[in-house]
């Protein structure tokens, strides 16, 4: 079998299986079988029945083929549409009694061929495919690609069933390491009984839903195919938020024209143009003809008023540019001819540029306004001559002014809701009415002259806009069309409108028909929703808790049908007690204070199911006994859902909830202080806590609740949410008896957790709760694997390592890392066995003008344990370039930098942050050098227990029956490798630092013997003797590799065979019964004698606490040439003949063999 289907990990290379190689010959892709049987058909060939007939011999001969626990027969699998690369199986790939992990992992099907064989198979052939499917998935490798080809996306059935087996196909038994990695109070027994028992549910939901469509294709039953498959086949979409970028080169190619303005208004400018002589004025007709050129480009673009500005800058331009040649022509006339036409010129171009801006002046006042023959001449004169304009035009038309300009901005945001985070939601946004009034506005002025009795402040009159009372009556179909407030985007049949509304007292019937979305402030309100989900936003005014003492108005909220939510926006800075008493079941809203306003009544609420409390108030909400939907953002709110499925989200601040009678959901933000949660207990309730699984420290019974206390902060150092549910226990004679234990946790990176209780407690205490785990489904980081001897180059980005136990030294190099980088180290030993740490680094010193400066490198941090096993971290930190600070008198310095963000996670959960080093500048300065110094201070101790990731366990390797080769990939390893053997002989091929997981489920099962694992280390980089194969219980360690074999308690299992052969071409056996090894063969080289063979073999017979009687020898003969083999009696300490084994040998009668 060809080793490019495996993972980089091991490869399979298979040996000859009942005497026939099985090789993976390509076969030609059919893409139209069909068309093909036509041909063949038309020319009389006969490959399809002799294919057939061949298939049908094997099914005959050697029976179905095995697929891990199931059987198909090859003639259904080849009309399945089984495929290899987009071809049909070579009928040779069919000549093995099981399929292998290479067919398992390359083989497809067509769709259309599946399909199709399902369409008119029986119901056993139907269900002898559909379980083969299953069984291709469950074993198949999670890297291995889709079974199926790329079916139809019309093809609804062949679609959800493609969409099952991939889910099947992901789904990893073996991987227990978020079991592994638990904290203290969670039970890891129960925890991972429960993660098996649910993957085990999940894979046969599974399998009956693919059952169940394999079934409906059978029958025709649509409504069954989608019954059966839609429940395992559900779509997330997720929307995304597209952000609008200025775009740099407008902003480049705009400020060319404002450079050049810039310029000729600075001193510079003004000499050059104008105050260095006649002469000098000709060096102004390029600007002059520039300046003309992009004002005419520029008018070419744009319209109206805009345009006529920049053709008259244009023509002012090309007027100067003449003068100014006028000018120096005069000037080489003569100056006195030069003198009459620099005064005419400047005389027509400053009367010119007047007249003019008077008259734009008018006409900008004409366009808001409209003006009298007298008021025109008067405005158009001030103009002129620089007099302020009378005061009834001017507040004319700053009153019209604003009006549009607001009118304008309003439409503007509108549009741009409408194109942007409203998109998919909004159609319409109807804007409230407004008028635009003047008042009297105090300017303050920088400086005055108080003694003169000069006034600090002049009094202006400016525009305010002011909203208006709005009643707008949408409940007609079309009404909102003809609305002129209303900005429209594009329309959709679930997008609703929105209504900006304001202070005021406003009237609004919504659509019937669509989603209502009112934003509105001050004022009384009458506003009725429609048939869909509506939502009311109330701005509340600052002075809402803090005004003047009597009535308040009051508005009316109708939601008519549908889901509807009232929101109160904003956020209040009065006293604590200040909010709002909202009871969604009465449909009232009253005040809450301090002071006379309390108990006033604000709105009246129809048919509203949903609210959301105001930011920073203490409010209390009542829910009503339909499903409601309440957030709670408050200082410290309080709500009673009531009866109903209720859903309370707690997003900051403290809150005190009752869920009432139903299945209610929580949730909670790590925004959120101390929450309170009250449940009946009568039916199970779900308590999202919104933050990660490593930030729960611990759970305990306080009184009669549940709590558990959080953590925040980068390390854990700030205090989290700390939740409690009480009345979980009641107190009765004497004890403390459970009450209520029908809910669980969920965290936001999926773990689920469910409290074990008992049944009774002591009255008095707190004690400790464990609880049960369910982690979620899917990948997890994978940490590399370090092993004794190993170093590597820290990778780019976020990199994780898992340093293993053994003698001997790991170095991971940062020297490359850059400061946005992460890395997590996983270290196989407990915090109480690190032994030290220390910090090393180099210093150097040099004297540049007046200042010494110290300059650091090679700054390390070490790691060691008790049993010799070090870590080393090189150049971790570093020193920044060109960034120096005094440190005392002349002598400059740089703290050291962390290269990347490095974090420590021990076995026992302990976790630690490095520091850099900590520098001495003075004794640096006084003896420079190589410095070492313990770095307990460079470790910061994160609070808490933070997970422990073990190298990930795949989806097992599953070997044949028959004889099989596994090679290994080079370090560094990424995973186990976890190997099913079925009672076969196997050669495994180790390289340097992997980890090897090997077992017989059926021998486990006492359904067949044990298999035989021959292990060959002729790729590892050390040398393997005796000493160097270390076996304990469930573990053998070879070298560098660790082997995990199974934990034997019942003495009838059978045990694996397991031989280590070594370079030399030596091997060693394993007793996994005794927990030994011993030496079972050792191999002779042209650079040995027999005598040293003879001292190596009597060592080890001295050492060995357990041998073999005899020990083979190869490579060695008898002198005289006498044929057999020669063997080591332990024993008798001599050396036998095979044909002879009464005769003793002496070493002068054999020979190394050549």
């Amino acid at each position: 079998m060809h080793p490019r289907f495996i993972p980089q990990h091991f490869s399979i290379d298979a040996v000859r299986t009942q005497g026939v190689r099985v090789d993976n010959d390509e076969a030609c892709f059919v893409s139209d079988w069909s068309a093909v049987m036509e041909e063949l058909q038309a020319d009389g060939a006969s490959v399809l029945p002799l294919r057939q007939q061949t298939l049908m011999d094997l099914d005959t001969a050697w029976g179905p083929m095995g697929i891990g626990e199931t059987s198909v027969g090859r003639v259904a699998l080849d009309s399945m549409g089984a495929r290899l690369e987009g071809a049909e199986l070579d009928v040779e790939r069919y000549r093995v009694k099981e399929a292998d992990q290479a067919l398992i992992d390359q083989i497809t099907f067509s769709a259309v061929h599946l399909k199709a064989y399902m369409t008119s198979a029986s119901g056993e052939s139907c269900d002898q495919a559909t379980a083969a499917l299953f069984e291709l998935a469950s074993l198949r490798s999670e890297w291995a690609p889709g079974m199926l080809s790329p079916p139809d996306a019309s093809d609804e059935a062949i679609v959800k069933l493609d969409r099952l087996l991939r889910r099947v196909q992901s789904v990893n038994l073996n991987d227990v390491s978020a079991m592994e990695s638990l904290p203290g109070w969670a039970d890891k027994l129960r925890s991972g009984s429960a993660q098996t028992l649910g993957a085990g549910l999940q894979l046969y939901g599974f399998y009956s839903a693919i059952r169940g469509i394999g079934e409906a294709l059978r029958t025709g039953d649509t409504g069954e195919l989608l019954f059966e498959g839609g429940a395992f086949s559900a779509e997330v979409a997720s929307l995304g938020v597209e952000l609008a970028l200025e775009r740099i080169g407008q902003k480049m190619m705009s400020a060319g024209h404002t450079v050049y303005r810039g310029f000729c208004a600075s001193r510079a400018g003004l000499l050059l143009r104008r105050g260095a002589g006649l002469i000098a004025s000709v060096l102004t007709v390029p600007f002059d003809i520039a300046q003309a050129l992009i004002a005419l480009s520029n008018a070419l673009k744009a319209k109206g008023k805009q345009a006529q500005d920049l053709y008259v800058e244009a023509g002012f331009s090309l007027v100067s540019a003449t003068l100014s040649l006028a000018l120096g022509v005069s000037a080489l006339a003569g100056f006195g001819a030069a003198g009459p036409v620099g005064l005419i010129a400047a005389a027509v171009l400053i009367v010119g540029a007047r007249i003019y801006a008077a008259c734009r002046v008018v006409d900008e006042i004409d366009d808001y306004i409209e003006l009298s023959t007298l008021e025109r001449l008067r405005t158009g004169w001030f103009a002129f001559a620089g007099v302020e304009l009378d005061d009834s035009v001017l507040e004319r038309y700053k009153t019209s002014r604003a009006r549009t300009a607001y009118a304008e901005s309003l439409k503007a945001q509108a549009r741009a809701l409408l194109g942007a985070e409203m998109k998919n939601s909004v159609q319409a946004i109807v804007n409230g009415r407004f008028e635009v009034r003047l008042q009297t506005i105090r300017h303050w002025k920088h400086q005055w002259d108080e003694q003169a009795g000069e006034s600090p402040h002049t009094l202006v009159r400016e525009p305010v806009i002011h909203e208006v009372d709005d009643y707008f009556d949408a409940s007609k179909e079309g009404a909102v069309d003809l609305l002129p407030e209303a900005t429209w985007g594009a329309k959709g049949p679930e997008k609703g409108v929105l209504w900006l509304l304001g202070g005021g007292d406003d009237s609004v019937l919504g659509v019937p028909n669509r989603p209502n979305h009112f934003r509105y402030g001050g004022g009384r309100k009458h506003l009725v929703g429609g048939s869909q989900d509506d939502e009311f936003m109330f701005e509340v005014p600052p002075d809402t808790f803090s005004g003047a003492e009597g009535r308040v108005p009051i508005s009316v909220l109708v939601g008519g049908t549908g889901a509807d939510t009232l929101s109160f926006l904003g956020e209040t800075t009065g006293p604590r007690a200040a909010g709002f008493n909202v009871n969604l079941g009465a449909g009232s809203v009253t005040l809450m204070t301090d002071n006379g306003r309390d108990g006033l009544k604000c709105m009246g609420l129809w048919s509203i199911e949903n609210v959301a409390s105001l930011a920073g108030a203490s409010s209390v909400i009542t829910g009503s006994n339909e499903a409601n939907r309440i957030v709670l953002k408050g200082e410290y709110d309080q709500a009673h859902a009531m009866a109903g499925d209720d859903q309370l989200l707690i997003q900051r601040g403290s809150a005190r909830v009752n869920g009432g009678p139903g299945a209610d959901y929580f949730e909670i933000l790590e925004s959120a202080k101390d929450v309170v949660i009250e449940e009946d207990g009568q039916q199970r309730s779900l308590i999202m806590l919104n933050w990660p699984f490593s930030r729960i420290q611990r759970w305990w019974i306080s009184g009669n609740a549940l709590k558990v206390a959080s953590t925040l902060g980068l390390d854990g150092e700030l205090p989290g949410p700390c939740v409690g549910i009480e009345n979980v226990y009641t107190l009765r004679e004497g004890k403390r008896h459970l009450a209520n234990a029908l809910f669980s946790f969920l965290t936001q990176d999926g773990y689920r957790i469910a409290p074990l209780l008992p049944e009774t407690l002591d009255p008095t205490g707190e004690p400790q709760v464990s609880m049960e785990v369910l982690a979620p489904p899917g990948p997890r980081i994978s940490p590399i694997i370090l092993g004794p001897g190993q170093s590597v180059a820290l990778a780019a980005g976020t990199s994780s390592y898992f340093v293993s136990r053994g003698y001997g030294m790991t170095a991971i190099d940062a020297h490359a890392s850059q400061e946005q980088g992460r890395c997590c180290v996983y270290v196989d030993y407990d915090s109480q066995e690190l032994a030290g740490v220390y910090t090393t680094y180099h210093v150097a010193t040099r004297r540049r003008s007046h200042f010494d400066y110290l300059d650091y490198t090679d700054a390390k941090i070490k790691f060691e344990w008790a049993d010799g096993r070090t870590l080393y971290l090189d150049e971790y930190a570093a020193q920044p370039s060109a960034t120096w600070t005094s440190v005392g008198g002349s002598l400059q310095a740089s703290a050291l930098r962390l290269k990347a963000e490095f974090v420590v996670v021990m076995r026992d959960g302990v976790s630690y942050r490095l520091l850099p080093p900590v520098q001495s500048y003075v004794s640096d300065f006084a003896s420079p050098g190589y410095k070492i110094k313990d770095a307990m201070a460079s470790l910061n101790l994160r609070y808490g227990h933070y997970p422990f990731l073990r190298p990930r366990r795949p989806k097992s390797l599953n070997l044949t029956a028959h004889s099989q080769r596994v090679h290994l990939g080079a370090a560094p390893h990424l995973a186990t490798c976890v190997l099913c053997g079925r009672g076969g002989v196997y050669e495994i091929y180790l390289t340097s630092w992997a980890i090897v997981e090997l077992s017989t489920p059926q021998a486990l099962s006492k359904e067949s013997d044990a298999s035989t694992w021959d292990f060959f280390c002729t790729a590892l980089a050390e040398d393997i003797r005796l000493d160097s194969i270390v076996v304990s219980p469930g573990h053998i360690k070879v070298g560098s590799v660790s082997i995990r074999v199974p934990r034997y308690d019942d003495p009838d299992v059978p045990l694996e065979n397991i031989r280590i052969h070594s370079k030399d071409g030596g091997r060693f056996d394993v007793r996994l019964d005794l927990g030994k090894v011993y030496l079972a063969r050792v191999a002779a080289s042209g650079n040995s004698s027999i005598a040293q063979l003879l001292k190596s073999l009597r060592h080890h017979r001295q050492r060995a606490a357990v041998f073999t009687p005899t020990i083979n020898v190869t490579g060695i003969g008898m002198a005289d040439g006498t044929t057999g083999t020669v063997y080591y009696d332990v024993m008798a300490d001599c050396w036998r003949l095979e044909a002879d084994r009464h005769r003793r040998l002496s070493s002068e009668e054999l020979a190394v063999s050549t």
